[in-house]
């Protein structure tokens, strides 16, 4: 049921403009503005009878919030809030509140056109409307006052009702006699306790009309949507012209799609799509190839079947299914028609067809039949073997060769020159000896009995300064 707190919710949400956050109170309605979101501009309000206010008083949403804090009584003033007794509630000043009346909308000049809507239509034909969707168009609920219809589309499906808006013919000048309603909106108003809402178009045959769809406990009032909603009677066949048709239980077909949607959360996939195996009478459900049989028979017309039953199978989004199936009764017929244009059956649009209801879901382009036999799981990946341990080897050791390097170790260190009997010898190196005095000549050897006193080499020649410094940073190899 819609009430004030309704509206209370549409006016907390966040604006950048302040004013955008009060309620407007004009003595019988309490009125805000919703769509802090909706780049379609509609306004949404309830009965509040105020006998005591003269003039349309605007409120900031905050204020109210806070006075219900402390009491369910409320009575506006131009200026604060009271309970009829001592409570007394202001608001922020900063801010003219009033600015905000010059926001309401003002119906305008001429004779409108009015008549009653079915809400049950409307919220048939609702759930089948986009959201968020690059064409405006598709977001709207298309009210055709040429064929009487309402209608739904996203693009992907089709929700159509006849005979739930007046036939009209255009007046000399008048364009398209059509009114998109915001989907928000009409949303919105569908939770109100009626069962219908009268409808008051203004401005019909314009670019942009005007609309009020109002009940006993709320209204909404937009401007309708512009856009061009697509030509959906160039898709929609009769009823006569399908010669395959079906009977399904909406009931637990509906829950059977919930109950597998529930069983593949739990194995993560996604419940990706709901296969009709026509001619076997058989629902499948799955993700990818593995589908299973869900507890849902169809029961196909005997004799109307012109196609190999190997053919006779459709692939569909399972969430499109379910809103249609929750959308009819168990004498709605599901209808497929025959390959036509070149295209087989598994990629025609399903049809469903109850009464003045019918929808049109187009199908997912899927070419193998569903089966409950599941392929043969591939073998699980798992860690690479370990490589087999080198033998021991019965001598010097060789390293394996493997695809892992050899780890460096530390160098290892130098052997330690062993003294020299006599007089060092410099160690002859790459380098080229440097130019100098002639060295001395080499001292007789000692005699073999004569013990030689192990002492340090006496010192070292000069060096030439263009000598290469590695040379003299060289150790000692005794120290």
């Amino acid at each position: 049921m819609i009430d004030l707190k309704s509206v209370m919710k549409l006016a907390s949400q966040p604006h950048s403009v302040p004013l955008m956050r009060a309620i407007v109170f004009d003595g019988r309605n309490a009125i805000a503005l919703g769509n802090s979101r909706d780049p379609q501009p509609w306004w949404a309000g309830v009965p509040h009878a105020q006998p005591d206010l003269k003039a349309p008083v605007a409120v900031p949403v905050d204020a109210v919030t806070k006075h219900f804090l402390r009491s369910r009584h409320l009575k506006i003033t131009p200026d604060h809030l009271h309970n009829g007794a001592g409570l007394r509630t202001d608001w922020d000043r900063k801010v003219d509140w009033n600015d905000a009346l010059s926001l309401l909308p003002q119906p305008p000049e001429g004779e409108p056109i009015m008549f009653d809507l079915e809400l049950d239509a409307l919220d048939r034909v609702l759930i089948a409307v986009g959201e968020g969707d690059i064409r405006p168009a598709l977001n709207a609920v298309l009210l055709d006052l040429t064929t009487g219809r309402i209608a739904g589309c996203d693009g992907h499906r089709l929700h159509l009702y006849d005979r739930r808006a007046p036939k009209l013919q255009p007046k000399k000048g008048q364009g398209a006699l059509h009114v998109l309603v915001p989907k928000a909106a009409a949303k919105w108003l569908l939770y109100s306790a009626d069962k219908t809402a009268s409808v008051t178009v203004w401005k019909l045959g314009s670019k942009q009309p005007l609309v009020m769809m109002r009940t006993s406990d709320g209204l909404i009032y937009t401007s309708a949507v512009v856009g061009e909603f697509p030509d959906y009677m160039r898709i929609v066949r009769p009823r006569s012209s399908y010669l395959r048709w079906a009977k399904v239980a909406p009931i637990q077909f509906a829950e059977s799609v919930k109950s597998m949607a529930k069983l593949n959360a739990v194995d993560k996939p996604k419940l990706q799509s709901v296969a009709v195996q026509w001619a076997e009478g058989r629902v499948y459900a799955g993700s990818g190839p593995n589908y299973v049989a869900i507890d849902c028979k169809v029961e196909a017309t005997p004799g109307a079947w012109h196609a190999p039953a190997e053919q006779l199978f459709g692939y569909f989004m399972p969430r499109y299914l379910e809103d249609v199936a929750d959308c009819v009764t168990p004498a709605a017929d599901w209808c497929i028609p025959g390959p036509s244009e070149g295209k087989p059956v598994n990629q025609q649009p399903l049809g469903v067809f109850d009464g003045d209801f019918s929808a049109l879901v187009m199908p997912q382009r899927e070419t193998q039949p569903p089966t409950d036999k599941t392929p043969p799981e591939k073998p699980a990946k798992g860690p690479k073997p370990a490589p087999k341990p080198t033998p021991a080897p019965t001598s010097a050791p060789v390293p394996g060769k493997g695809p892992e390097k050899p780890v460096k170790g530390p160098k290892p260190t130098l052997k330690p020159t062993p003294a020299p009997t006599s007089a060092p010898v410099p160690a002859k190196g790459p380098e080229k000896p440097v130019k100098g005095p002639k060295p001395a000549p080499k001292p007789t050897p000692a005699p073999t009995s004569a013990p030689v006193p192990a002492s340090r080499p006496g010192k070292a020649p000069k060096v030439d300064p263009f000598q290469p410094i590695r040379r003299i940073l060289r150790g000692d190899p005794k120290k």
